[in-house]
């Protein structure tokens, strides 16, 4: 499927695409934020656009033997079907999507497209990351672009960032403009930012403390642009990591691994299997040996995290209100149980046979025989799966 080339993958591709722009004084360094835009994708634009970029693609039936107008037909599907229970409320998602990061993706480059057919002789550099952007277009029409952009649908809509001294900060780097018309880069970090990373004593991998300090040091690395901005970024992550115990030796040994770009993958001969294991220190770490011998790719991850602690922010579906459930019937003195089975939901197989026993005139079940042939009635039923 065609993609267009304003997207960037991180705030290092970032860095690569501007280190070398050139800028002038009658042009000025502006930021586009979507509001609230995951939540509000268009879903008959995402759908239109889908089949656009699909209906242009001429790959298409290289991966898939699905003809367009049936793939178009599921993913309607899969984006229409958003409903949801919340405080006993059944809603529906009109606009959103689960899905959201691919669907954005493919409504944000029709805003693209439609926007730089428009104005694109204005503007020097376009780059997004997801819903945020970054632009270098000339003073007289910044106002303009923002009224576009707006305009193309009403459920997106932008907030406008200027430069502020020559400077405005995109995906945690910090642009200035400096006296040759350059952009110079250096890493940017919030009022609010504690500094806090991985503690290496933690009951973490260390796969993920090797992983978190590499992000420090490869950030310190390669996003500054001066050499005075890197030397003083190197200094504030090694104090970091020292805070947080991590070893002098192991820290040096990343930073060789960077600079030397020492790929951090093996190839395997044979196809490997992968498979994620909770961490337990002193487990894992021997699980992961043996496996490794038997050509299984063992991935850690930590048992606690933050998802587990939340509550659920939506709603329980009652038992009673379930579909294609297994269900047991329990009847008074007696120990055994009736298992029975529908695809309706189960209070309504409730009522079929609470029904078929007021009969009392017409066996229909074993359950309905039981009850009618027996002095007790049944007490509950309960699903159980």
């Amino acid at each position: 499927m065609y993609k267009n080339n304003c997207t960037v993958k991180n705030s290092l591709d970032f860095c690569n695409h501007i280190r070398e722009q050139v800028i002038t004084q009658d042009q000025m360094i502006v930021s586009f934020d979507v509001k609230a835009f995951f939540t509000n994708v268009p879903l008959k634009l995402a759908l239109s656009t889908a089949r656009d970029k699909l209906m242009n693609d001429d790959t298409f039936d290289e991966h898939t033997a699905l003809s367009i107008d049936r793939f178009a037909k599921l993913l309607t599907m899969c984006l229409e079907q958003s409903c949801f229970l919340f405080k006993g409320e059944m809603y529906k998602q009109v606009d959103g999507s689960p899905v959201s990061m691919t669907v954005a993706n493919l409504v944000m480059e029709h805003v693209e497209d439609t926007i730089l057919n428009k104005m694109g002789q204005h503007v020097t550099l376009y780059k997004r990351f997801v819903d945020d952007t970054f632009v270098i277009i000339k003073r007289d029409y910044v106002e303009g672009f923002l009224t576009t952009l707006n305009n193309v649908h009403s459920s997106i809509q932008f907030t406008c960032e200027k430069e502020t001294d020559g400077k405005i900060s995109f995906l945690y780097v910090l642009v200035k403009r400096n006296e040759k018309g350059c952009l110079d880069t250096s890493v940017f970090r919030k009022k609010c930012d504690m500094g806090q990373t991985l503690h290496f004593n933690s009951a973490h991998s260390l796969e993920h403390k090797r992983a978190a300090a590499k992000a420090l040091i490869s950030r310190a690395l390669e996003v500054p642009s001066r050499p005075e901005a890197k030397a003083a970024e190197a200094e504030t992550v090694m104090q970091n990591l020292k805070l947080r115990t991590y070893p002098q030796a192991f820290v040096n040994d990343i930073g060789k691994q960077i600079q030397q770009k020492v790929p951090n993958y093996e190839v395997a001969e044979n196809k490997q299997v992968y498979v994620t294991l909770p961490y337990v220190k002193g487990v894992s770490e021997a699980v992961k040996r043996i496996s490794a011998g038997l050509n299984i790719k063992t991935a850690l991850k930590p048992q606690m995290v933050l998802g587990s602690l939340l509550s659920h922010p939506k709603d329980e579906i009652a038992s009673t209100e379930r579909r294609g459930v297994i269900y047991q019937v329990s009847c008074q003195g007696y120990t055994k149980k009736y298992i029975g089975e529908t695809g309706r939901k189960l209070k309504t197989r409730m009522k079929e046979h609470k029904k078929d026993i007021d009969k009392n005139d017409q066996v229909t079940t074993e359950l309905c025989e039981h009850v009618l042939n027996g002095p007790r009635g049944f007490t509950s039923i309960t699903p159980i799966s």
